[in-house]
Parts: C-alpha cells; structure tokens; sequence
C-alpha cells in the first residue's frame, strides 16, 4: 500500500471510523469536522495529570485539604473500589447513581445518558473495578460524574501519571477520543510499514529533515497524541513544527499552482479610455487619497497586460475601496467589456448596487442586481437573457452568479467584495464565466502579513491605508451593563439633530441559555421611549424584501434608530449615522467590533461608538474593548486581533477547497513560510504543474491536507 491508501483513510468521513458508536462519532464529527484527518489534527489543548490513591480517605483528605487552600486545580484521581449499590432515578432527567467504597469509606459515581442494560454489566454488584476520572466534593460526599475509565484494576498502570486533554463537546470524554486516536495511528502505522518507502512524503523533505532533526510525520503525530508534558504541546517543539511545515507547504502548494495556471493562460489587455474615466474622476465631490490613486495606477498596469490580474485590494473601512473597484472596471466598461462584482450578502450586494449603479447611470452603463431569490422570476430570467447577450455592462450579485444557467456575453473582471467569505473554489467558479478574465478582491478587514502569506499567496496586494479628507476620528467609549437606561436617554439629543443611531445586539430573540439582550427585545424598549416609527429592527432571520424595506426608511427617512444584529457589519453607507452602540460588546471579536464602528464616522460629522459591556468580562475580552478604544488604525487593530484570537478565529471561515490550517501558529511558524517557498521554488523549477510521475506523492500531499478540489480546479482549466 502506499501513499494513496494513506490519502484515501484519513479523508474518509468519521461516520466510517470503526470501534466507535454511531453516537460518539457523530458528537466527534460535531467537535473536529467530517473526516479522520480533522481528528488526527485535533490537538491536546494542556496535560492531565492522574494520582493513584490508595483509599476514599486519602482521596477525600486531599481534596478538602484542596478547598480549604482554595484551590481551584481539577484532581483526576485512580482507585481500585468496590460496586455496592446503584441507585435509579424515581423519573427521566434526573441522574443515575452507584455507590462504591472501600473499608475507609464511599464515593458516588454519577452518569446521566447511559442505559440500565448497560451499567448493570458495567457494574456488576460486589464486583471491584478501576475507576478513574474527576473527583469532586459535594455535599460532603465524593463524586465522579462519567468517569473516564471503569475496568480491569491489572490496567491501573494505564491511568496513572501525565495524559494529554483535547477540547471536548458535551457527550464526549479524554478517553474516548484517546482510544479513537490510538485505533487511527496504529492503522495509519500499518499503512506506512506496507509502503516501500516507509515514510509518508518524507523524500519531499530529505534535506530539511537532516537540517531541523525533525521527526516524520506519523512519529510527529504519535508525539503529540501521547504527549505526558506541557513542553510536548508547544507550538515550537519539533513534532508540532513538523506537522506546520506540511500544512503550509501544501497550501503554499496550492497558491503557487493556482498563480501559474492563471498566469499561463494569456488572458487581454484592457486600457480604458483615459478622456471618460477622468471625467468620471472629476465629477467625485471629493478628491481620491494618494493610496486610492497609486492603486488605480496599479490596477491598470495589471489590466493592461495581456496576463490575468490577479489582486486583492486592502483596505480599512471608509478607505474607498469602492470607488477605486469601479475606477478599475471602467477600463472593460468603456471598450464593451462585462464585469461582474460578487458580495457574500443580499444586503450589501444592494449597497453596492446602489453605488455603482448611480455612477453606472451617469456614464452610460446599465448596471443590475442579480440574487438568489430573483433566478427563477420573471424579472430575474429576464436579466439573465439581456446578460447573456452582453445588454447589461455591470452585475452586482450574490453567490447565485455562480450558478450554472449564469452566462456571459464577455466577462473581463471579475470584482469579488470580502474575499475571507467565499472559498478558493467559487472564485474559481467565477473565473471560468469569461475568458481568463481579470480579478479584483476586496477585503474590508486588513490582513496581517502572515495572513496575507496564509491565504491570499496566489494574489498581489494593494493596500488603502488613509481615509478620504474631511473624515473625524470616531470616539469610542466604554459603559457596563448598569448604565444601559442612562445611554438609552442619551440618544434624544441625537434625534433632535436629525441624525441616525445603530444599537447591535448579538440575539434576535431571548435565550434560555445566554443572559444577552435580544435585539427583539432592545427595539420594544425603545419603541417605548421614543416614537416608534423613528425605531426599526433589522436581522438576518427576516425575508429581502423587509430587509430592503428597513434599510430604506433608515436611509432616506428622518431620525432615526436602527436596533439589528451584526447583518449591518459591512456594506451599510449612511453618512447621517453619528453613533453605534453595541451590546455584549465582549461577546464580538476584535475585527467585527471595528467593521460596526466602521458604520460612523462618515461625513464631517463628529461621530461615536458606545461599547457596552457585562460584568462577567474575561481578561481577554477586557483586552479586546481596550484596542478597540485606543486605536482607530484597522491594519493594527488586525494584527492584535490576530495575536489574542489567532488564525482560524480571525480568518472567520474555513476556505472551500483550501482547507483550514490546524497545526500552524502564524506567530510562531511564520519562518516556515520562506522556508517551503524555497523549497516550492525547487521543484517546480524541474515539474511547473506537476505532471511527471515523479510528482505523484505532492499530488498525494495536496490531497491529504483536502486540496486537491483546487486542483481538480486548476486542471480543468
């Protein structure tokens, strides 16, 4: 068996892994993802360690002994006991009890799903077993709620010392992942000793392996999986920089290939006519920042060569990304050419149509707005004909400009807004709508540089990094919870000067389960404060059209306040907006927080956020409001958002066709990425597109790590 056998077991889905209930692998396909490969990359968060005690008694003296310091450290104690009793609850709900003891006493052993048939051979009456898990006080009596082992006592040997602890979900425990990750890796074992080479890929690193004494990669694996220290689990210890560098390189892969098929592909030149594109750059009622102007100047010497762009356009909110989107699809405009621009949203594919319709207007175009729920209607089947036979220049849409039954006349550019929210595939799909067209992404939220290495490789990179002239530095200030009527009274004044509020709240209805205002609720509040046609409601769970409905009133009537849930964080352009309130703000992350402050802030006006926060406020989130409050620059508040939540967090979504990243710490493994590029550099010098025989097993890599959809992409042409 060889490499491929490898490929094919550890991308098979959870659902097929053997020696686990169809229960348990549903709750580990719930925890880590769909397939063998998500778990074997579901790494221990911190070490446990497990006493062995020799009586309740010594167990029961440590742990009050534990509560009178105040001690707050978990006690994962081992004991050889005795079943005396189990107890059955009188009704469903509530929990099932067995007493066990020794001569110096009895513990209690707790569970709450398991069935009678079940724990009366688990527990056989006057039986003595090994139980091992996490022992509590309470009520003076010792408990163990689902321990992590009842047993044998000969396997006493097996639960006493350091173990690793993975992250769980409710319904499942340390062990049962344990025992399931030690059935994959002696199978994966198995596979690699049937292979002639004994090592999965380890030819692609011969020389890196002799430069850095790394492990291979199940050797990496079983080190983390059995690691007994903290020191196994650092993101710097060989084993975990090992299973890193793999990552990266295949996605490193991955970007280089798709880069060089796009480049390969002679695409057209697209100069604009410079006498109409100037006209339209006078009739703006202000004048471009010089970032706005060196990145048209960049753009269209991208378009003007017979290669295809390939660019991501970076910028803080308000630093005018639009405008210089449009600036760059007039080059196709003005010379018959289409352009499609592509938002992740119904409600920002509106704004932006709104925008650019304007301007489409007023330089001749016809721009439409093509969404998910338009395709089959008379009106949508309509526009589809006319954008067929190139009658509409500019389409503004969702994803439903990826269905199949949606054709082109002549695609030239394709602009794609937030590029984080769509994965490598559909952009891919997009990009077969027109012949080797240029690409235009944009993201609102600046990317740090290790993120800009991580997922937008294949891409070049304009960055907007002022605002236009005229726009205030936005005020923000925080409030906890018990000053909440306080701000609520406060917004008269902005009433009474005809300007607009938005106050976000992280719910639309009440939960049981989490102590957060609704924005339901927040919106009846303040309909009894204020007239309540100056209060409105926005959330995701509403239809278009009432969104649209909502929107517009806010847009064009009077004062007004507008209580929604995050569906405003991008693409709302309301220049009479002065204030944003968030509620919970705790409870949002970093680049969020500053994507709904980004809301104010634009006109001459002086504009505020109000950050209101919970008691219960971790140090984190503590840390959170603080950047928040202290910087205004998004390409700084990124990079500390990316140190206190890390890649995956900040990233928001994992990438179609790309996968996510599982072992890499862009802080810690960010030299990885020259070293793999050199490496890349290397082989595909000798193999372009890796089409020899010889690159069968990078092939296999891509595949291991779910990249080869891309692949399958780029191959397609």
């Amino acid at each position: 068996m060889g490499a491929d056998s490898i490929t094919t077991y550890v991308n098979q889905p959870l659902s097929s892994l053997e020696g686990s209930s169809p229960k348990t692998r549903g709750l580990l396909t719930r925890l880590v993802g769909r397939t063998i490969l998500d778990l074997l990359y579901h790494f221990p968060s911190q070490i446990q360690t497990r006493i062995y005690f020799s009586s309740i008694q010594d167990l029961a003296t440590k742990l009050i002994h534990q509560k009178n310091e105040g001690s707050d450290t978990d006690i994962f104690a081992t004991l050889t006991l005795t079943v005396s009793k189990i107890m059955w609850p009188p009704r469903k709900g509530l929990p099932i009890r067995i007493r066990m003891s020794d001569a110096t006493g009895q513990i209690e052993i707790v569970y709450f799903t398991l069935s009678k048939p079940y724990l009366v051979q688990k527990f056989p009456l006057g039986s003595e077993l090994l139980i091992s898990g996490k022992a509590t006080l309470y009520n003076k009596l010792i408990q163990m709620s689902h321990p992590d082992f009842v047993g044998d006592p000969l396997l006493r040997s097996s639960f006493v010392g350091n173990a690793p602890l993975y992250p769980l979900t409710s319904g499942l425990s340390h062990s049962v992942i344990s025992k399931a990750l030690h059935r994959i890796l002696l199978h994966l074992k198995y596979l690699i000793n049937s292979n002639e080479e004994q090592n999965l890929f380890e030819w692609i690193l011969e020389e890196r392996l002799k430069e850095t004494g790394w492990p291979s990669w199940i050797e990496a694996l079983e080190a983390v999986h059995t690691a007994t220290s903290v020191d196994a689990l650092d993101p710097q210890s060989l084993p975990r920089t090992r299973l890193a560098y793999d990552e990266i390189f295949a996605h490193q892969l991955t970007l280089l290939l798709s880069r060089r098929q796009a480049q390969d592909q002679k695409g057209r030149s697209f100069i604009g006519q410079s006498d109409r594109i100037n006209t339209f750059i006078a009739s703006l009622p202000y004048t471009l920042t010089s970032c706005q102007q060196y990145a048209i100047h960049t753009i269209n010497k991208d378009m003007g060569d017979p290669l295809p762009m390939l660019r991501l356009l970076q910028g803080d909110v308000g630093s005018g990304k639009t405008v210089v989107s449009f600036i760059a699809a007039l080059n196709c405009l003005t010379n018959n050419v289409q352009v499609a621009l592509m938002a992740p949203t119904e409600i920002l594919a509106k704004q932006h149509f709104h925008t650019l319709g304007a301007w489409c207007k007023e330089m001749g175009f016809r721009c439409e707005c093509l969404q998910g729920g338009m395709r089959t209607t008379q009106l949508g089947k309509a526009l589809k004909e006319d954008l067929e036979k190139g009658l509409i220049h500019l389409v503004v849409g969702t994803h439903a400009l990826l269905e199949d039954d949606i054709k082109f006349k002549d695609l030239g550019l394709m602009i794609i807004d937030e590029q984080h929210r769509f994965g490598v595939n559909q952009r891919l799909a997009l990009y077969k709508k027109g012949f080797h067209p240029d690409l235009l992404v944009t993201s609102a939220t600046p990317i740090p540089r290790t993120l800009q290495l991580t997922q937008y490789g294949d891409l070049d990179i304009s960055a907007l990094r002022n605002k236009p002239q005229g726009r205030l530095p936005i005020s923000t200030h925080l409030f906890s919870e018990g000053r909440i009527e306080e701000i609520s009274l406060k917004l008269k004044t902005l009433l009474q000067k005809n300007q607009k509020i938005y106050w976000i709240c992280p719910l639309v209805e009440e939960s049981e389960t989490l102590d957060l205002t609704a924005a339901i609720q927040r919106h009846t509040c303040l309909s009894s404060l204020y007239p309540p046609d100056q209060v409105s409601l926005l959330h995701g769970q509403m239809n278009p059209a009432q969104k649209q409905e909502v929107m517009t009133r806010f847009a064009h009537e009077g004062p007004h306040i507008l209580v929604a849930t995050t569906v405003v964080e991008v693409g709302m352009d309301i220049p009479e907006a002065t204030l944003m309130v968030i509620e919970h703000a705790e409870r949002f992350g970093l680049s969020q927080l500053h994507q709904l402050r980004g809301r104010v802030g634009r006109n001459d006006l002086p504009s505020h956020c109000f950050l209101i926060y919970s008691d219960a406020l971790t140090p984190i989130a503590r840390q959170r409001l603080f950047v928040l409050k202290n910087l205004q620059d998004g390409f700084k508040i990124a990079e500390e958002d990316l140190r206190l939540r890390g890649y995956g967090a900040l990233l928001g979504t994992t990438q179609s066709g790309s996968g996510a990243y599982k072992a890499m710490d862009p802080y810690v493994h960010a030299p990885l990425f020259e070293m793999a590029h050199k490496d890349l550099q290397k082989i595909l010098a000798l193999d372009p597109f890796l089409e020899s025989p010889a690159s069968a097993p990078l092939l296999s890599l891509l595949t291991l790590f779910q990249c080869h959809e891309t692949l399958n992409y780029l191959r397609a042409g």
